[in-house]
C-alpha cells in the first residue's frame, strides 16, 4: 500500500510540473464574424481563428485561421508585434501602428505578426482580450498611387 501511494504521488507530481511548465500558454479559439475589405477572399465570415500566446511573450505564438471549406490559412515566421510604425523584414515596411492601430502585446491585448504561408505577405492580427475581440490586417505594396499601406481584413 505505501509503494502504490509513492507511485501515485510521484504520478501526480509529474502532471503537475508538466502543468506548470505550460501555465503561461494560452489558447484563444473564436468565430470571425465580420469581414472587412479583402476579408470575404481572404478569410470569410464564419471562418474560425485559432492561436495560442504565452503570458510573458517567451514563446512564439501560433495563429490559424481554419476556412468553412475546409482550407487552413497559415503563418509563419510569427513573433508578438510593438507598437511601431514601421518594421524591417529585409525592406522597411509600415505597420498597422501607422493607421493608429494600438500593436502593444499585454495582459489585455496580444499582438501577432507573422507571414502568409501562401503568399508570404506580412499579416497581423491583434486580440482584444478584455472585449473578445479579433482585428487583421495585411500589408499591401500598393494602397494606391504607388504607396505601400495597410489593409484591413476582419
Amino acid at each position: 500500500m505505501f509503494i502504490k501511494s509513492i507511485r501515485t504521488s510521484l504520478v501526480a507530481l509529474t502532471a503537475a510540473l508538466a502543468m506548470s511548465a505550460q501555465a503561461g500558454i494560452v489558447g484563444i479559439q473564436g468565430t470571425i464574424v465580420n469581414c472587412v475589405g479583402l476579408c470575404a477572399a481572404l478569410s470569410g465570415t464564419g471562418n474560425y481563428v485559432n492561436a495560442s500566446f504565452d503570458t510573458d511573450f517567451v514563446v512564439a505564438p501560433e495563429l490559424v485561421i481554419e476556412g468553412n471549406a475546409g482550407g487552413e490559412l497559415t503563418f509563419i515566421a510569427q513573433q508578438y508585434m510593438n507598437n511601431e510604425t514601421s518594421m524591417n523584414i529585409g525592406v522597411t515596411i509600415p505597420t498597422p501602428a501607422a493607421l493608429g492601430v494600438d500593436l502593444s502585446s499585454n495582459s489585455d491585448q496580444v499582438s501577432v505578426f507573422g507571414l502568409g504561408s501562401t503568399t508570404s505577405a506580412p499579416v497581423w492580427g491583434i486580440f482584444d482580450l478584455q472585449n473578445q475581440t479579433f482585428e487583421s490586417y495585411l500589408f499591401t505594396t500598393d494602397a494606391g498611387g504607388g504607396v505601400p499601406g495597410i489593409i484591413p481584413l476582419a
